[in-house]
């Protein structure tokens, strides 16, 4: 009885550490609010933008709002997009979003 009851608490103590897949980073609009020029990225889109049943909808709305509005402008530190950024800018563009409003972000 002993036994069981321990095989059967490790099982539970197995199964409580699994977790959820990894989605990647959460793409940083600056919450929304108005902005004079871009932040770069930090690390590149995963599945949350690429996979479409992994998707939210809102955060996909941040990422195209976020370029729609800004893609066009200058960097903050004035420095030229990052591989991360260019990446991003590829995301917006599969989601159907138009070259024309992410030149910077394109580099």
């Amino acid at each position: 009885m002993r036994r069981t009851l321990i095989a059967g608490l490790a099982l539970l103590a197995l199964a409580g550490c699994s977790s959820e897949p990894d989605l990647g980073p959460v793409f940083d609009s600056e919450g929304g609010q108005p902005v004079t020029c871009l932040i770069h990225q930090t690390g590149e889109p995963g599945a949350r933008y690429t996979d479409r049943a992994q998707r939210n909808t809102n955060e996909v709305l941040a990422l195209m709002r976020y370029y729609t509005s800004y893609g066009a402008m200058p960097y903050c530190d004035g420095a030229p997009a990052g591989d991360s950024d260019r990446a991003w800018g590829q995301t917006y563009l599969d989601l159907g979003g138009a070259p024309g409003k992410v030149p910077s972000v394109l580099g």
